[in-house]
C-alpha cells in the first residue's frame, strides 16, 4: 500500500528517515522502492558518512557505484577511511586500473598521505604494482 503512494510522496517521506539502515531497508523492499530510495541512500551517505560507500565501492571495484557517488550525488573522492586512505589506495589495493583511472577523472589526491605518511604511488611500488604506478 505504501508503494502506490506516488514518488513525491515517497521522496518527501525519505526526508525522514533518519539513518541508512532504514533507507535501505526501504530500498530492498521491491524493484520500485529500490529505484525510489537508493538515489536517497547515496545521498544520505555523501550528506551524512562522508562517502563512505566511495571506500567500500572502490575496495569492491563496483565502478559503477563509484561513477554515480561522485557524478550523480558528488561525492569525495577524497573522502578518508579510519587509515586515513583515500578510495584511491583501495583501488591500487585490488589492482583495478579502471577504478584508479575512474578516480583520478575526479580529482582524486594523488599525493595525499595515509597515517604511516604514504602516498599512493609508494603504496602501489610497495606492493611491485609497477604497471599501477605508471598510470
Amino acid at each position: 500500500m505504501l508503494f502506490q503512494l506516488p514518488t513525491e510522496i515517497l521522496l518527501y517521506l525519505a526526508d525522514f528517515l533518519h539513518s541508512s539502515r532504514d533507507l535501505l531497508g526501504m530500498a530492498l523492499v521491491n524493484r520500485f522502492s529500490r529505484d525510489v530510495f537508493l538515489p536517497c541512500l547515496y545521498a544520505f551517505n555523501v550528506r551524512h558518512q562522508r562517502s563512505s560507500a566511495l571506500t567500500w565501492a572502490a575496495q569492491h571495484n563496483q565502478i559503477g557505484l563509484v561513477n554515480r557517488m561522485l557524478k550523480e550525488h558528488r561525492g569525495h573522492a577524497n573522502t578518508q577511511d579510519y587509515r586515513s586512505r583515500t578510495p584511491i589506495f583501495h583501488a591500487i589495493q585490488i589492482e583495478s586500473e579502471e577504478m584508479i583511472r575512474t578516480l583520478l577523472e575526479s580529482a582524486a589526491d594523488i599525493n595525499w598521505q595515509d597515517d604511516q605518511k604514504q602516498t599512493p604511488l609508494l603504496h602501489a611500488l610497495k606492493r611491485g604494482h609497477l604497471s599501477i604506478a605508471r598510470i
